[in-house]
């Protein structure tokens, strides 16, 4: 069975057809379609199609010649969709899975893809703590959150986890107390420990199951971070997503899921490491909306990573983002997705 979508609308058109014919234009959202038809009973075919039905069933309304062109034309146009169970009703993933069902088949299975997945977050502050926060609302349940400072009072200009009641108190632990608070059945490990060596991370995550995917939210010690992270993902084949924010710009990505892309990003760091480059001296401004917007976006693709729902637009590249334009540009391309680990 196929069935439209609820926000369809279905509308007649005054008499721009001869010899019987009418119009119906066909919209969903800024799609729109407009259907020339003779027959009496192609608005009723629609209707039926809007609330749930067969092509049998339409075929005996309006014929099957009819039927299958009118089926063809509209799952061409993408307004017809297979009609699916959703495992989830009256749970807090009711409305994703009806979301997810836009992009795949079998939306309940993408959700228990989340539900299942093991996310390492390295650094909870002014990206990390909302990535985190928005994971946990599509249902990653399983987290270790790593992080070595207390929070500040001015961190709460953006660091929207925390509040002041917070103030004092480890970055790790305080996110761990939230995210229990927004998804049942969690387990979640709050590592309050800086990320100073290569061995480090390898170390802390020998203890667990190799985790779905690692979150590089952290920006220090500068790109010697990154650059560990990404060997990590070589030689350990966990895939890892990067980020950061400047004051108004940020950087998405790259989503490293090949070795191939892990060595070639790895090699850059390693590269800028050794121009010597002085990020040490750079001032930190900050602001909500902008920090928003970049762990928005990356815990965007950190979701559809998980939920196989769509490939991630920071795939094997890195993306710079101009929050003043909106603008998004490449800066890297680091290979083409073959081998996901």
């Amino acid at each position: 069975m196929h069935f439209f979508h609820k926000s369809l609308v279905i509308e007649k058109m005054q008499g721009s057809c001869q010899n019987a014919c009418q119009d119906i234009l066909i919209t969903h959202g800024a799609k729109a379609y407009q259907l020339k038809t003779r027959h009496p009973h192609m608005d009723e075919a629609i209707d039926k199609l809007k609330r749930g039905t067969a092509q049998k069933e339409l075929s005996q309304l309006i014929g099957q010649k009819n039927a299958e062109s009118l089926w063809q034309i509209l799952d061409e146009k993408k307004f017809i969709r297979t009609k699916f169970v959703n495992y989830f009703e009256n749970t807090a993933y009711e409305k994703q899975v009806q979301y997810f069902s836009e992009f795949v088949s079998d939306p309940n299975q993408s959700q228990e893809r989340l539900l299942k997945s093991f996310v390492v977050i390295v650094g909870c502050g002014g990206t990390g703590n909302i990535i985190a926060r928005l994971l946990a609302a599509c249902g990653v349940r399983r987290f270790v959150l790593i992080d070595p400072e207390f929070i500040e009072v001015s961190n709460l200009n953006r660091q929207i986890c925390f509040t002041q009641c917070d103030v004092g108190k480890p970055k790790a632990e305080v996110l761990k107390t939230v995210l229990e608070n927004v998804v049942l059945n969690s387990e979640i490990t709050a590592i309050q420990t800086r990320i100073d060596t290569g061995q480090t991370l390898p170390e802390i995550l020998h203890a667990f199951p190799r985790p779905d995917l690692i979150v590089c939210a952290a920006d220090t010690p500068p790109v010697d971070i990154q650059m560990w992270i990404a060997r990590m993902t070589l030689e350990f084949a966990i895939p890892t997503i990067f980020g950061g924010v400047g004051m108004f710009s940020g950087t998405l990505g790259p989503l490293l899921s090949t070795r191939e892309s892990a060595n070639k990003f790895y090699l850059l760091c390693k590269k800028i490491k050794e121009n010597k480059l002085n990020f040490n001296s750079v001032l930190s401004p900050s602001i909500c909306f902008t920090n928003n917007a970049i762990a928005n976006m990356i815990a965007e693709d950190a979701a559809w990573f998980l939920s196989n729902i769509k490939v991630p637009r920071t795939l094997e590249c890195m993306l710079s983002v101009d929050t003043n334009t909106n603008e998004i540009k490449i800066i890297s391309h680091f290979a083409k997705a073959k081998e996901i680990l």
